[in-house]
């Protein structure tokens, strides 16, 4: 027997109220998706409570007995409540994944539910949560799943209840690139074995790990999953020797952060030569974390390039904030935090101001406070004894922002560094009159190098930033950029937020391996060429120059400004005319590069105009770059 309860009140508002709700052997209570129903005292269930798509049971009150089942969706809602409710909930198993799923699951007052059999908790746009209030007691019995797909992950909110037993929470992992992922254990107890999907080979799960040990066989057996270990003083942060390896059967310590390189799931061969990369959903099993939880940091007082870099995880199957206003307590940490972000193979930066009443943050790289479940990060000690730990306050149910970018504040340049769609890094440099020239670790956020493209603005004895904020004393100030790519070609310089200067400051991009000096008196983007030559890339080839502007000294950068280049015949054949529309300028020089970076000829420009003999380069696309002494550089593209 099926019972629709649909009862139209004021609003449209569709209650349904029960003292006792008992539900018989063969019957079917059905809570359609306008329906809330609520049941105030015992609960008897012996056939099936079916909550619709959209639909709300709330659990009141009483005791909760039987063995029926309650049938849930991705959109479907189960309140337990009262002051003297316990019980043991049963879900549908019908259709695994499907009719055993709810989306939010709260306990409120003193309520006691134990689970009886699998639950899972909707990823997507939209997650589930759950709610464990205070004073309630949640026993999953092992049955509980927070699942996760590609739109997002299920979480378990704040929750100052009890929360026992063992459940499993889900990581989906995109197919960008076989790349490293910075991953963490949310719950107590999980391990890399779990993340092996304890070794079954099923399509979408899991990753496999390879190395020493219990691994993965691959054609190398290199090492690929990791922990970070700030106290060896050997190398820089990317140093094997500050790495040490972890195998596939290793248990994961709860708010570490692990560096893996995943490749997709488990279906791909790794004993045949091959670059395929798919999605995945990795997981871990355990318990829930203690409240607050205790997070491992060190700060090694040494040399080495790693200086109080810690590797962290974010500990809770839920997302957090860095910068939650309470729930923290940090000793001797600084305000940055740093994620690895595989899309762009370049780390998102935060950093906060370190002073709370200038309320400045500032990203790069898409890098935000909020660090999502099942993900690592790094933050740096900046004296000895540093402590950290955190509880149920500092979580939030918003979407992690390491893909948007932030609204910037006035006097920010931001330098953006683009080898391809796929490798992109960023910088930001920030004036402020309560900011200093010298690096300072609660003011400025050091540069992690990147394993393709790199820049960064340099401070002092080659001290990389990442987020440089710096003095706004512009008299005349000289800040070198660090530029590096991992192979020749042709790259682009984005430099951005040009309006937001005071108009007395005049910016210049001075290129001391072209000796070029160009105006960036608005937002730009100046392509530029990494060859065999040294000079090409580096902390020696860019520096910015920052200047008050005297009276009468912007007639210079309008005439850079508007002057263009032309180049005819295009396509050509032996013969290449080259000509500027600004007619005062003289010995420029004529450069020009193939698309893969390579210096094939260069000509000096005495006058505004030139002819080149191009009769013996060979079929294809060409750039030609001029530059001149008056700080004038321009790129235009040919086909011979």
């Amino acid at each position: 027997m099926k019972i629709n309860f649909i009862i139209f009140l004021t609003l449209c508002l569709h209650l349904v109220a029960k003292a006792q709700l008992r539900i018989i052997s063969g019957e079917e209570i059905f809570v359609s998706g306008t329906e809330n129903l609520f049941s105030a005292e015992s609960f008897s269930n012996i056939g099936k409570l079916t909550i619709a798509a959209g639909g709300t049971a709330t659990l009141n009150g009483g005791s909760t007995s039987g063995l029926g089942t309650i049938k849930g969706s991705s959109t479907s809602n189960l309140l337990i409540g009262g002051t003297s409710t316990s019980g043991t909930y049963y879900f549908d198993q019908t259709t695994a994944g499907t009719t055993n799923l709810l989306k939010d699951l709260t306990l409120s007052g003193t309520a006691t539910a134990t689970f009886g059999n699998a639950i899972n908790i909707t990823g997507g746009a939209t997650p589930g949560t759950v709610i464990v209030g205070l004073g309630t007691t949640l026993t999953t019995g092992g049955f509980l799943t927070l699942l996760s797909n590609a739109a997002g992950t299920a979480n378990i909110g704040i929750s100052n209840g009890t929360i026992s037993g063992n459940l499993t929470a889900e990581r989906y992992i995109p197919a960008n690139g076989r790349r490293y992922r910075f991953l963490a254990s949310p719950v107590v107890g999980g391990s890399s074995l779990q993340w092996r999907n304890n070794g079954a080979n099923t399509s979408g799960r899991g990753i496999q790990i390879t190395g020493s040990g219990t691994v993965d066989a691959s054609t190398s057996n290199q090492p690929s999953a990791f922990y970070y270990l700030e106290t060896n003083t050997t190398g820089t942060i990317n140093d094997a020797a500050k790495w040490s390896t972890i195998d596939g059967s290793t248990s994961l310590t709860n708010g570490r952060g692990y560096r893996v390189f995943v490749r997709g799931d488990r279906s791909i061969d790794l004993t045949t030569t091959n670059t395929v990369n798919n999605v995945t959903t990795v997981w871990v099993n355990g318990t829930y974390p203690s409240n607050p939880v205790s997070i491992p940091v060190t700060y090694t007082n040494a040399t080495g390039g790693g200086l109080g870099w810690n590797l962290i995880g974010n500990p809770y199957p839920c997302n957090i904030d860095w910068m939650s206003a309470s729930g923290w307590t940090k000793t001797n940490i600084g305000t940055g935090v740093a994620i690895y972000r595989p899309s762009t193979n370049s780390y998102a930066y935060s950093l906060t101001s370190s002073d709370a009443s200038d309320n400045i943050n500032v990203s790069v790289n898409g890098g935000g406070t909020v660090i999502g479940s099942g993900q690592a990060f790094f933050v740096r000690a900046t004296a000895a004894s540093p402590t950290l730990s955190c509880n149920e306050s500092v979580k939030v149910l918003t979407v992690p922002t390491i893909l948007l970018l932030k609204t910037s504040p006035s006097n920010q340049l931001r330098i953006k560094l683009t080898q391809d769609a796929l490798n992109i890094d960023e910088t930001v440099i920030f004036f402020n009159e309560k900011f200093h020239d010298e690096f300072l670790g609660d003011e400025d956020f050091s540069k992690i190098a990147n394993p393709t493209v790199n820049i960064s603005s340099i401070l002092g004895n080659e001290i990389y930033t990442a987020i440089n904020f710096i003095s706004n004393n512009y008299t005349e100030k000289t800040i070198p950029l660090s530029v590096w790519g991992s192979k020749n070609g042709t790259y682009q310089l984005d430099l951005t937020q040009i309006a937001g200067f005071d108009a007395s400051v005049s910016i210049w991009l001075k290129d001391k391996y072209l000796n070029t000096t160009d105006a960036i008196d608005k937002d730009k983007n100046i392509p530029f060429v990494i060859n065999d030559n040294a000079l090409s890339k580096g902390d020696n080839r860019f520096e910015l120059l920052f200047k008050n502007i005297p009276t009468g000294a912007n007639e210079l950068t309008n005439v850079l400004a508007n002057t263009q280049v032309k180049v005819y015949p295009n396509p050509a054949i032996d013969v290449l005319n080259i000509s500027l529309s600004n007619t005062q300028f003289k010995n420029s020089t004529i450069t020009i590069y193939t698309v893969s970076g390579k210096e094939v000829l260069r000509s000096n420009m005495a006058e505004n105009t030139a002819q080149l003999n191009i009769a013996n380069l060979s079929n294809g696309i060409y750039l030609v770059t001029i530059t001149n002494e008056n700080g004038f550089l321009k790129t235009v593209k040919f086909v011979k």
